[in-house]
Formats: structure tokens, sequence, C-alpha cells
């Protein structure tokens, strides 16, 4: 009887498993469907019979992570590290958890363990660089990304998000070079363009700023942000005509967008049209009315007039 029993325990005990990987199959199916709430509750039927199952909480913790549920996701990537230390993934998803609640600093520590365990994963290396710059280590973020580059040196992204924070370290020689080798790779991303404006605006290359906010503009005609700093920057050359239409642009694709009105507004003192200035001041502190230098710029015109 005691064979009996033996064998009968073990052929459950192998449905159970069989049973367990088909439920996982059909889980990661769901998932890799984008059907993250049917996946999540396939791994929450795993855990029910087996709590301590690293795999399905870790399956849980992605799931929620991508239905935005940073906060019950990190609690399974949590329980999955308190099942299994040597989990890499599981450090790196917390890290992404903790990177989109804001814990920046948190955020570091989870990807630097991640990285102790799996130091050649080049998607850490990139991602930490990102949550550094969030964080405004920008020191920590070049390290991050200079490691990312040593690793896949053809990346594009790679070396434009060195050349964004080259130039928040005021680096613009180099943030400069970043970028340009970067547009050797790929030189077709509109927001690569536009940044790569910003360490030619500090080196005081104003022309070839332009240019970059051209090429942006080239590739993606809708970009408010765009038209906004192309405007700006025309006003500061004195280009009053080209700014002043590159800002109506920026307001009929964002008409709410007090920036570019009180951009507007200095473009016509400039032209010495005080009327037209106060019009785009006024919309201004109608949108943003603790815009202390629309304020200043509203009363200087009027103690005029």
């Amino acid at each position: 009887m005691g064979n009996v029993h033996f064998l009968g325990g073990l052929k459950i005990d192998l449905f159970k498993k069989y049973n367990k990987k088909k439920r996982i199959k059909k889980a990661d199916k769901f998932f890799n469907q984008g059907k993250y709430q049917k996946a999540l509750e396939i791994y929450d039927e795993i855990l029910k019979d087996d709590s301590n199952d690293s795999s399905a909480w870790f399956g849980k913790g992605v799931s929620l992570s991508n239905l935005e549920e940073y906060k019950e996701g990190l609690k399974a990537f949590e329980k999955v590290l308190e099942l299994d230390p040597k989990y890499p993934d599981a450090e790196y998803y917390k890290a992404i958890s903790l990177s989109y609640l804001g814990e920046y600093n948190l955020a570091l520590e989870a990807y630097d363990k991640a990285l102790k365990l799996e130091p050649e994963n080049m998607e850490v290396w990139f991602n930490k660089g990102y949550t550094a710059v969030d964080a405004e280590e920008y020191q920590e973020a070049l390290e991050a990304y200079d490691k990312f580059l040593e690793l896949e040196p053809d990346n594009s992204d790679g070396w434009f998000e060195k050349g964004y924070t080259l130039n928040e370290l005021e680096r613009y020689d180099d943030a400069l070079k970043a970028y340009d080798k970067g547009m050797e790779l790929y030189s077709e991303e509109p927001k690569s363009w536009f940044n790569r404006a910003n360490p030619l605006r500090n080196l005081g290359k104003l022309e070839e700023a332009i240019k970059s906010y051209d090429k942006t503009l080239e590739l993606e005609p809708d970009y408010t942000n765009g038209w906004y700093m192309r405007g700006m920057v025309l006003g500061q050359i004195g280009k009053t005509q080209e700014a002043l239409e590159s800002y109506n642009k920026a307001l009929e694709l964002e008409p709410l967008k007090a920036d570019a009105w009180y951009g507007k507004s200095e473009i016509f003192q400039k032209l010495n049209n005080d009327q037209e200035a106060l019009k785009c001041l006024n919309k201004a502190l109608e949108l943003k009315p603790d815009c202390e230098v629309a304020k200043k710029a509203k009363e200087k015109i009027l103690n005029q007039l």
C-alpha cells in the first residue's frame, strides 16, 4: 500500500507541475499579446497554489508594471528577491518601478545590484543612465552611458543621451561631438536634432542652432517646441519677422502655450509695437498668472504708455 500511495502522490505531484507549466505558458502568451490583466490573473492563480514560485511573482510584477501599477509591481519584485536574492531581472525591474515612482536614488541602488549580478547587461546600463539624469546625478549618468557605449558603440541613442548629459555638465564641445557621433549613426530622430541645438546655443553658435531646429521641423513639422525655440533664437539674432512667424506656428499648434505668447510679446517690443506686445503679455498672464517676467514686461509697457 505504501508503494501505491507513493506512486499516486508522485502522479499528483507531476500533474501539478505539468498543470503549473501549462498555466505559466498561458500567462506568458497573454503577456506577450499585451493582455496584462489576463496574464496577471493566471499568475495569481499559480501563486495561490505555490506562494514561493519566484517566476510567477516575477511575471506578476512585470504585468503590474505594464498596467502602471508600479507600487504593487514593486512589492512583487521584492518578493522575488526575498525568495531568490540573485535574480538580476527582478533587481532591474525593481529599479524601473522605483524610477517610475520618483524614487531615483533607491532605483540607482537597485540598478547597481542588478549590474553586480550581470555587469555586461547593456540595457541596465542605459536605463541606469536615464534614471541618473532624472536624479540630476549627471556624472553618474555619464559613467553609465560610457559603459553602455563600450558595450554597444554603434547605438545612436546612447550617443544622444551622452550628449544631453554632457550638456547638463556644461561640457558643450564634448556634448556636440556626442550628438554628431549619434547623427552619423542615425540622423532621422527629430528630438535629437532639437537637443543638439542646446550645446550650440550655449556655445553662442546661434545660426547653427537654428539649422538644428530647421532639421527638427523638417522631420517633425508639428513639433511645437521646435517652432518655439526657433522663434526664440531668431529673435536673439535680430530676425524679428522670421521669429514672429515661428511663434505664430507654435501657437497655431498649441494656442495655450504661455511661453510662446511671452516670446511673441518680446518680438513686438523689439518692433516698437507696444499694443500688440501688451495683448500677447495679457494672454501669457491669463495662461500663467505667476509668470514674473511677463508681469514686469507688462508693467514696463504700461508705464511708457
